[in-house]
């Protein structure tokens, strides 16, 4: 029951930042629940899967940056690609599926992503922000997470055009009409994803104090 407190208060560190950031986007509260209900549906998925990569990959956040930073010596930077006599051809294959739903999400709920902008970019950065931020949490940062995190979001990518690839445009311009102008402010479509993901990632960085909270739950 801790255990799911400290994971609730977590995840509300990146709910509440997002969804504000959305009624922002739409400039007002009736805007935000005129969405259709399928479209609130699929942002939620999109929102709680990023909120499992954050919990999952353990990016750093401000506070672990503050308990850790005497202890420079544990920093593990791996820069040198598929360098490690170590390595673990599972944790290979699970950073290609851990980002696999990325690519697949971002055309599912964005078709216009193929035209617009590269999806495997937002793999990409999405990937770069958490390597990166776990250098203030003394996890291991490694190039190779970057290179497989971002090959996943192309298969899931390639996993969403292999089944729906035909219909995309189709779907795109029926969804055009459906919204007439005028009815509301339409959404920034282009930088919506781009948007949620680093309110979520600001959002735990600055307000997810998870040793603080252990404290307080567990009383030690």
């Amino acid at each position: 029951m801790k255990e799911v407190l400290i994971m609730t208060y977590e995840l509300m560190t990146m709910l509440v930042p997002v969804f504000l950031a959305e009624i922002c986007i739409r400039r007002n509260w009736e805007s935000f629940w005129k969405r259709r209900r399928k479209r609130l549906v699929m942002l939620l998925i999109f929102v709680l899967y990023l909120a499992g990569v954050f919990h999952v990959t353990g990016a750093g956040t401000l506070y672990s940056a503050l308990q850790f930073r005497q202890r420079p010596d544990q920093r593990v930077l791996q820069l040198i690609p598929f360098s490690d006599p170590d390595f673990s051809p599972a944790g290979y294959f699970l950073n290609l599926v851990l980002f696999m739903p990325l690519g697949f999400l971002l055309l599912w709920i964005w078709p216009d992503r193929r035209k617009r902008g590269p999806v495997p970019a937002a793999g990409f950065c999405l990937s770069l922000l958490v390597e990166t931020s776990q250098l203030l949490n003394y996890r291991v940062t490694d190039v190779d997470d970057l290179i497989l995190n971002t090959a996943g979001t192309l298969l899931g990518a390639a996993l969403y055009m292999l089944i729906f690839g035909g219909g995309m445009k189709k779907k795109a311009g029926a969804r055009k009409k459906r919204v007439p102008d005028g009815t509301w402010p339409r959404p920034p479509v282009r930088w919506e994803p781009w948007l949620i993901m680093g309110v979520m990632f600001l959002g735990r960085f600055f307000f997810f104090n998870e040793f603080g909270a252990a404290r307080m739950i567990y009383g030690f």
